[in-house]
């Protein structure tokens, strides 16, 4: 694509071509510019207003609520409300707040959500051209979250996601796990030039209550964790899951009884069952490392360190760098981990005492 409302958009952010095509109502027209080899093609699309889903919950076994928060958009604090007083009817004992690929949204949505977990305080320092050493958006009136909470982020948490993050891990109000995230702590603006082109301005900077960077630096998780499942895996049991179950099949998962669109990567050669290595850790709270020489993989617990090696062996097997291990060789090292293949579902469940 070469421009949009024939505005060359060669070489720009996705946040700039984004910007463009905010201002955009229903029945709109925007032309995009395409070029197709040597040719260059203009095609007239109408916008239309499209729901998506700002909050979506579940309440997961043993009491633990779950709030998946979209984008921040501007009444996203009483979707909010609303999911969180219906988990605290069920009897919500434990919170788990899911920020992950949340690219922000508005600023004021991520305040108003902050009144939810702390009385009073700073929210966010704001630099500009008046306040150079940062202002700070102070807030009051709200209330103090009593219960444990966590907070899942990646690399595509950004912006207003960010800097709620940053909220609650300055106070000490979630355990952040995840992947450190994209680092957008800025708010910017196109200018329109005379000549066509557009110009990006950046008024303000962003920094959390503690005045940590976020710009280009993210929030980086107390627990860092990759994959889809092996977070949330491991906030349910720092939450206080008492088990663990895990069904696998071709086209998603659930965990815990709550369906997740994940395909988690699986191999069967000899009628032997492997599954990655990362994840089988995880599942009994473990740690895992990798011996490149060796290529062998080893999985620790406080109670059992167990090597898998994956050359000339059929204990692991590597695929797209990654290692997996096979289900019966990890049994036996890790018994506490049961697992069975029904036809298409793969179920694993791990209990604790």
């Amino acid at each position: 694509m070469d421009a949009i409302d024939r505005t060359p958009i060669t070489g720009e952010s996705m946040d700039a071509i984004m910007e463009l095509l905010s201002n955009k109502k229903a029945q709109d027209q925007v032309s995009f510019t395409i070029r197709r080899n040597e040719e260059r093609k203009e095609i007239a699309v109408i916008c239309e207003e499209v729901q998506f889903p700002v909050i979506s919950f579940h309440m997961f076994t043993d009491h633990i609520g779950y709030i998946h928060i979209h984008s921040f958009a501007g009444d996203m604090d009483k979707e909010f409300a609303d999911a969180l007083h219906a988990l605290q009817d069920q009897g919500m004992k434990s919170l788990l707040i899911d920020l992950r690929n949340n690219g922000g949204g508005y600023v004021d949505a991520a305040l108003k959500l902050a009144h939810f977990f702390k009385q009073e305080g700073v929210f966010m320092y704001a630099i500009d051209r008046e306040h150079p050493q940062g202002k700070p958006m102070q807030f009051e009136d709200g209330a103090d979250f009593k219960l444990p909470t966590a907070l899942l982020i990646n690399e595509h948490t950004a912006s207003a996601a960010e800097m709620f993050a940053g909220f609650m891990q300055d106070n000490n109000l979630a355990d952040i796990i995840g992947t450190r995230s994209y680092g957008k702590g800025v708010a910017q603006q196109l200018v329109p030039l005379i000549s066509g082109g557009m110009l990006k301005v950046t008024y303000t900077e962003w920094l959390t209550p503690k005045q940590h960077v976020v710009n280009h630096a993210g929030i980086q998780p107390d627990t860092e964790l990759n994959g889809e499942l092996e977070p949330v895996i491991h906030a349910l049991r720092t939450l206080g899951a008492k088990q663990t179950k895990l069904e696998l099949y071709e086209t998603g998962a659930n965990l815990n009884d709550m369906p997740l669109p994940v395909v988690v990567p699986d191999v069967v050669e000899d009628g032997r069952e492997y599954l990655p290595s990362r994840l089988l850790s995880e599942l009994i709270g473990g740690t895992v490392g990798w011996d490149s020489e060796l290529s062998e993989v080893r999985i620790s617990t406080d109670k059992l360190s167990a090597l898998f090696a994956a050359k000339q062996s059929s204990q692991a097997v590597l695929k797209d760098g990654m290692c997996l291990v096979e289900l019966h060789e990890f049994q036996k090292q890790f018994p506490e981990l049961n697992w069975q293949r029904d036809g298409h579902i793969l179920t694993l469940i791990m209990r604790r005492d």
